[in-house]
């Protein structure tokens, strides 16, 4: 008896994008039935397990597109189909311009469709799987931490297909909370991928191989407010303002992002002789008591 909900990227532009990526005018078409007959090879193994679709998307007033009810369903894949389809028309007729869908409210969602289906079935269990289309995730880093977090102490398993370049953020999503990541390069083998490492659940998955066993998990932080995807080395200083000025200098990857001037000697920082690197220009900063000085290493 498992609840399983479905994390859909319900971007419009790039379920386009990816369209003309394949060359395949069908492409659309054969991902919404990979999807469908995925949920109904869920719902053929136990009459009480559940399907909850939530769509990732700005344009969606309503996240959750689809939720099954046995009293209703007459046909469960073609609701399933409308449901999809609908959510990308939504998308596509939206003018808002933000650069990717919002998955943290959507998994925050999912993880309290899965709690309320556990309170309802004993022994009720429950797990996401995130089908990504090609959106980024920078701007919503440090809120996706604290809910894949939340899963985990909720014993909720967070499966991704993701289909586009690998995504390091959703990578630790399946280390943490102990499900499976695959990398979808063929879109129209979407199927085939989710019906063999991912249909099981969680009690079943030592019986298989899974294939992000054999990938290292990519933990380096991203730099969510200026793009930067991956960060190889970044330090931040915290200064105690004393008389007039605060001094904050954040370096990343060897960049400096901003700093505060010192306007006089008189505006002195207490600092805790603390070094950080320049790797690129091979600078050094040393922060001492009274004074910031800086000097160049020879």
């Amino acid at each position: 008896m498992t609840c399983l909900s479905i994390v859909i990227d319900c971007d419009a532009r790039h379920w386009g994008e990816l369209t003309e990526k394949e060359n395949n005018e069908n492409m659309i078409c054969t991902l919404i039935n990979s999807i469908t007959s995925y949920t109904t090879a869920h719902m053929s193994l136990s009459a009480a397990n559940r399907i909850i679709i939530i769509g990732a998307d700005s344009a969606l007033s309503e996240p959750t597109i689809y939720a099954t009810n046995a009293s209703t369903d007459i046909d469960m894949n073609s609701a399933v189909k409308t449901a999809i389809r609908n959510a990308l028309k939504k998308s596509a007729s939206s003018t808002n311009t933000t650069d990717s869908a919002v998955f943290a409210p959507a998994i925050a969602v999912a993880i309290c469709h899965i709690c309320r289906y556990k309170n309802e079935i004993d022994n009720g269990d429950g797990r996401i799987l995130v089908i990504n289309i090609g959106s980024d995730f920078l701007r919503e880093h440090n809120i996706l931490m604290n809910i894949f977090f939340a899963a985990h102490k909720h014993n909720i398993l967070i499966d991704v297909a993701n289909i586009g370049e690998t995504s390091p953020i959703l990578q630790q999503a399946s280390d943490i909370t102990g499900g499976t990541y695959l990398n979808v390069k063929k879109p129209r083998q979407l199927l085939q991928y989710t019906m063999c490492f991912m249909l099981g659940k969680a009690s079943l998955r030592s019986a298989f191989p899974s294939p992000s066993s054999s990938t290292s998990v990519d933990y380096r932080a991203s730099c969510h407010c200026h793009g930067v995807p991956i960060i190889s080395m970044g330090w931040s200083l915290l200064f105690q303002r004393i008389t007039a000025t605060t001094g904050i200098f954040v370096v990343f990857g060897g960049i400096a992002l901003g700093a505060y001037k010192l306007r006089q000697s008189s505006d002195s920082l207490r600092g805790s002789g603390v070094y950080w690197r320049n790797q690129e220009m091979e600078d050094f900063v040393h922060c001492k008591e009274e004074n910031l000085k800086r000097t160049t290493k020879s």
